[in-house]
């Protein structure tokens, strides 16, 4: 599989949606505020364009994608997270330290496989349904979904590899939004 090097963009959506909603001097934004459907129909969308098979990220994918090769807790590789590597809001005593919006793919250094905002800016979805411990696996529908990453509005523990959240299927929330896996078989 390959992966998406951004989450989706404001452009990208764009040309799926038909529409220039959100377009202009926000097109190299992360777009947010897509339900778990509409991704996976934007991937559908995306399958008939390009020929190639593509997908939301399982939660195993996306960790292993955002580690980029690298041990540490981010990924970056470090076990700590500064300004300059992600867009996040507060410190861990949670005094607001960050910028407090989304800001355009690339404004921060990618990952150990040249992936942009594995950390913050936006939290992605996956195509993952919820479960309570990650190691156990389910294929059925869910009405929960997990997502990761961490977003421009939390705290850095949420930007870790590892962490994992939940939404409903059918949220939108203006620090979610999600990237795509393409099956190259």
């Amino acid at each position: 599989i390959a992966m998406r090097r951004s989450p989706v963009t404001v452009a990208d959506w764009a040309r799926f949606w038909k529409t220039d909603r959100q377009s202009g001097s926000g097109s190299c934004l992360p777009i947010t505020g897509i339900t778990w459907g509409e991704a996976t129909a934007y991937a559908e969308w995306l399958t008939e364009q390009s020929g190639y098979s593509c997908r939301l990220p399982t939660e195993i994918e996306w960790e292993f994608a955002a580690r980029g090769g690298r041990s540490g807790l981010f990924p970056s590789g470090r076990n700590h997270l500064a300004l300059n590597e992600a867009n996040f809001l507060y410190d861990e005593m949670g005094a607001p330290v960050g910028k407090g919006y989304k800001t355009p793919i690339g404004s921060y250094p990618p990952n150990g496989f040249g992936l942009f905002d594995m950390s913050g800016n936006v939290s992605e979805w996956t195509s993952s349904p919820w479960t309570r411990d990650p190691g156990s696996i389910s294929d059925a529908p869910g009405s929960r979904y997990a997502i990761r990453g961490g977003s421009w509005d939390q705290l850095p523990r949420t930007m870790r590899c590892s962490y994992r959240d939940w939404a409903k299927r059918d949220a939108r929330h203006d620090n979610l939004g999600f990237r795509i896996v393409i099956d190259l078989k």
